[in-house]
Parts: structure tokens; C-alpha cells; sequence
């Protein structure tokens, strides 16, 4: 067996390895080291610091996903609202779709209808009810549709975030820079 002369990375006191080893323990130091070798030289270096850039390697690749996941979520989400956005046809202007707009909506064109029937021409007037009726109904179900995507969105990111902060806490880290910071930035919408 042929032995290799190499110092101990920590506390430099002179070891004799087998060509073989890949660790070793300092009798000088007690620290446990692994023994590296390339073509033109042998060393060591403490397992602690291996396992160190280990788990730091792991904590940010752990991150990386966590942001990678987030940023996913919000693209599906500017996906999916701007398939919901309502196109205003005179300005070309684009809005979410409100509950409340849609309800005043019919509410406007119901009386407007009435007005019509009772003053100028009933049948004209029934006609204007049930055109506004049969729209507003229309862009109630798409503000419904659009609340309930948003929702949707709020409780996909807010779950990712409560589950990244469970984990962050479970290994005794406080949260990170770039994961939410308070419960108030929790589910709000970029």
C-alpha cells in the first residue's frame, strides 16, 4: 500500500494517506476530511465545508423554483385575464369585467326600456328590455367568470407562498428576500 503525504486542511499537522482513501480522520485535530487528488496533487478538505456548499447549493436551487413556480403562476394569470378583459368598442380600451357595472348595466337598460314602452312605443320599449337583459346577463356571467379566475390566481400563489414559508420554517431560515416578506403582500395580484 503506498502512502501519500498530505497536510490536514484544518489544522495543517502532517498526514500520511493510502492512495486509495477517499476520507480520513486528523489524528492531530479529530476533523473528518476527504482526500482529493488530480494529476499533479493530493489535499484535503473538511467534510463540514462540502456538506456546508451542499446545503447551501440546495437552499438556493430551493429558491430558483420557488420563483421559477411564482413567476409561472402570474404568467397564467396575465394569460388568463387578458383572454377575460372586456374591448370597449369606441376607445378600444380594455377592463376587467365588474359585478357591480353589470348589474347597474341592466338596471339602466330595464328603465330606459320602461320609459320607452310607457311614453314613446311599448313594443319598442319591451324589445329594449330584453336586449339589455339578455346583454347584461351576458357580461354578469363574464364578470363572475373573471372574479372567480382571480380568486383562483390569489389562492394558487398564496398556497405557494404559505407553503414556502412552512418550509423556511420548518428548517428554522426566516423567510427570504425574495419570498414574501408579510402576510399583507400574501395574495395580492403583480
Amino acid at each position: 500500500m503506498t502512502l501519500t503525504p498530505v497536510a490536514c486542511h484544518k489544522c495543517g499537522a502532517p498526514l500520511d494517506v493510502p492512495n486509495e482513501a477517499r476520507f480520513v480522520t486528523c489524528r492531530h485535530c479529530g476533523i473528518q476530511l476527504e482526500v482529493k487528488h488530480n494529476d499533479s496533487a493530493t489535499w484535503t478538505e473538511q467534510i463540514e465545508e462540502i456538506q456546508e456548499q451542499t446545503e447551501e447549493l440546495v437552499e438556493q436551487v430551493a429558491q430558483l423554483q420557488y420563483q421559477n413556480a411564482l413567476e409561472a403562476i402570474d404568467r397564467d394569470w396575465d394569460r388568463e385575464r387578458e383572454s377575460l378583459l372586456i374591448t370597449h368598442k369606441k376607445s378600444g380600451r380594455r377592463t376587467e369585467p365588474n359585478v357591480a357595472a353589470a348589474i347597474f348595466g341592466i338596471c339602466a337598460v330595464v328603465v330606459i326600456g320602461l320609459i320607452v314602452a310607457v311614453n314613446v312605443q311599448p313594443g319598442f320599449g319591451v324589445l329594449i328590455v330584453l336586449v339589455g337583459i339578455v346583454a347584461g346577463t351576458f357580461n354578469l356571467a363574464k364578470a363572475k367568470q373573471f372574479e372567480t379566475a382571480k380568486r383562483r390566481h390569489r389562492q394558487r400563489k398564496t398556497g405557494l407562498q404559505m407553503n414556502h414559508f412552512r418550509n423556511q420554517a420548518a428548517t428554522g431560515k426566516p423567510p427570504s428576500a425574495s419570498g414574501p416578506a408579510t402576510f399583507e403582500s400574501w395574495g395580492k395580484d403583480t
